[in-house]
């Protein structure tokens, strides 16, 4: 299955990019309210800076002379670097175009959630797990995370992957259910950038289909709660016969 990858042409990332691009643009001179070294215990949200100190990445952030080990912040990615960057991970989990309007709700929850946190630093592992965690909820039979990282040309394996995405559902709040009217929004949005920038595709979705990924994403949804109930600690029952 991990073959079928590369047997059809992959959706237009322009479908995305130019918001990944705004949020950048908009969050450049504005320091984190929070640190994603702190945050992110496995650094999977941030492979470029996980060898800095927290103090470290706050200087970088603020824009201090001395940068440290970081040795000076990377500059904004251009619109055709992030469109390669999409480009690359569409094409390589086979991605329907959907999934890029669905990783699009995904990011713009995560923006509202977490003001501060899609920066120059971490945009391309917040867009890999947007989209990663978009198609569970669209494919019928989607890559479990052990097989996108054999496809998916990353510095993550799977238990990198597994962790990426445990630390960005913990900053959605694992609210990843997506209904027809969110997802008309997000393709709505698309379409306007379509008729300012280019002619590329932005899919429509049916009632029937929407209802569909409403249903999977809700029931995705219960599935990673009811797997954190069992992982987290019970208090210990009253001893009978005291």
């Amino acid at each position: 299955r991990l073959m079928l990858a590369a047997a059809e042409p992959p959706p237009d990332p322009r479908c995305a990019d130019v918001e990944v691009f705004h949020w950048l643009g908009r969050g450049q001179r504005g320091p984190h309210r929070r640190a994603l070294t702190e945050a992110s215990t496995c650094e999977g949200l941030t492979p470029r800076v996980r060898s800095s100190s927290h103090q470290e990445l706050e200087a970088w952030d603020a824009g201090e002379p001395d940068h440290g080990a970081l040795g000076g912040p990377p500059a904004l990615p251009s619109r055709r670097e992030i469109e390669a960057h999409l480009s690359t991970v569409l094409r390589a989990c086979h991605a329907p175009p959907e999934v890029a309007v669905i990783a699009l709700v995904y990011l713009n929850r995560f923006a509202e959630q977490c003001e501060g946190w899609l920066t120059r630093h971490t945009w391309q592992s917040v867009s890999l797990v947007a989209i990663l965690s978009a198609s569970k909820v669209w494919d019928d039979d989607p890559f479990d995370n052990a097989e996108f990282a054999q496809i998916v040309p990353t510095p993550f394996d799977a238990e990198g992957f597994d962790c990426l995405e445990r630390t960005f559902l913990e900053c959605l709040n694992y609210n990843i259910i997506v209904s027809e009217p969110m997802y008309n929004r997000a393709q709505f949005l698309l379409e306007t950038v379509r008729n300012k920038d280019g002619g590329f595709a932005v899919p429509q979705i049916t009632p029937e289909r929407a209802a569909v990924l409403e249903e999977e994403s809700t029931k995705r949804q219960t599935e990673l709660m009811d797997y954190l109930e069992t992982l987290r600690p019970r208090s210990p029952g009253r001893a009978k016969n005291l």
